[in-house]
Parts: C-alpha cells; structure tokens; sequence
C-alpha cells in the first residue's frame, strides 16, 4: 500500500552525530536542521523532535546514507517506533544530486531529504534483519581480521631466511606468543559462531543445506548464510 508521507527527513551520519533536516514543505526553504549525539540517547531525542511534528508517524519518511555501523543506532530506534526509513547508498545519493563543491553536513541533510523527495518510485524501505544475523555478521568479521592478523604475523618467519639466530631471537619469541595469543581468539571465536548457528534453527537447516554442495566448506557456509 502506497502510503502519503508528508514530512521527509534526511540525516546525515559521522561517527559522533547526526545532522538531521525536517522538511515539511518541499516548496518552501523554512526547514528545520539540528545535531544530535550519534548514541540512544541522542537517537531517542530526534524521534521527540520528529513526533513534535506529527502524532501519526506513518506520514513520516527518514532517508540516510548507508554508513554501515554508525547507522545502527538510528535504525534501530526508527524501527522500534515503527517510523518508516530509507537507507540509500551513498554514491547513489550523489549521482542524484550530481556535481557539487565543497561539503557541509548540513546541506548534505537536506540534500538527502531532497533526494527522498524526489525519488519516492524508488522507495525500498528498509528493514533491520534479526538480531542472530547481526551478530553471526560481527563474529565473521572479527574472524576475518584474526586471520589477516595471523598471516602478518607469520611472516615474521620469513626473515630466518636473511638474518642470524642471534638477532631475530627475541622478536620471534614475542612473535610466537602473539600468534598462540590469536590462534586461541580465532578458536574462541569459531565456537561462537558455531553455537549461533547451532542454536538458530534456519541457520542450522541454511548450513546443512550448503554443506551438501560440492566444493562449500565450512567458512563459505557460514558467509553464505
């Protein structure tokens, strides 16, 4: 069901803050703009704002630029108040607003209003996945940087090659505990990540399931889900 929004409104996401622009008549330049802390607290204080507006949060519409984890705090708190949202890809953004010098975040706010203004026949609303998947998510990155780290580590050993016993003595003892350090966190980290899987029933069918295809093994399984 298409839905009449009437107030449009584009936040601007850094890591410490929102820069927020309401806009409430696209034909109009009064707007109002405002910065709030990028935390719950900061997040809880924009939806008071937004409500001062409207007691009917269905006409509202908020369009962000996607930022990866600086925008979980306000999506989740949008969801939770059943407050419709757009999380638009940044380049995309830009296309639509074409070439432009200098930035500001508040101009890049209304620029983001704007372009939920005027794109509404694109409109894909977004929608947070559960709680289990965000956090099978995290472990897996997490994994990933253990195993980067390991691999830089390792080539520690390389420089037996080139240089005497004598010299290479204590870095290479330091570096041995570093590598046992990280190979008992990557160990931690893949019991993790099985448990969740072990204890969701759709990620435990989704795994069986990939499994089972030749060539998938246990880490593309986990990514793939």
């Amino acid at each position: 069901m298409k839905k009449n929004y009437q107030i449009f409104i584009g936040i601007d996401v850094s890591k410490e803050k929102l820069d927020y622009c309401i806009v409430t008549d696209s034909t109009s330049n009064k707007h109002e703009y405002g910065i709030v802390t990028n935390d719950g607290k900061g997040v809880k204080k924009l939806i008071s704002i937004i409500q001062k507006h409207t007691k009917n949060n269905e006409n509202v519409l908020v369009c962000l630029e996607n930022t990866g984890a600086y925008s979980m705090p306000v999506c989740y708190w949008l969801q939770t108040n059943k407050i419709d949202y757009w999380v638009e890809a940044a380049l995309q953004i830009k296309r639509a607003k074409g070439i432009t010098r200098g930035k500001n975040d508040k101009a890049d706010a209304k620029d983001i209003a704007y372009y939920a203004i005027a794109n509404l026949h694109l409109l894909k609303l977004t929608v947070l996945p559960e709680n289990d998947f965000i956090e099978l998510r995290l472990l897996l990155t997490e994994r990933e940087k253990l195993i980067k780290a390991l691999s830089i580590f390792k080539a520690t050993k390389e420089n037996k090659k080139f240089l005497p016993k004598e010299i290479l003595k204590v870095t290479l003892a330091h570096n041995e505990k570093t590598i046992t350090a990280l190979n008992n966190q990557l160990i931690s980290i893949e019991k993790l990540i099985q448990s969740l899987i072990d204890n969701n029933p759709t990620f435990k069918t989704q795994e069986k399931l990939l499994l089972t295809i030749p060539g998938v093994g246990k880490q593309t399984a986990d990514n793939l889900i």
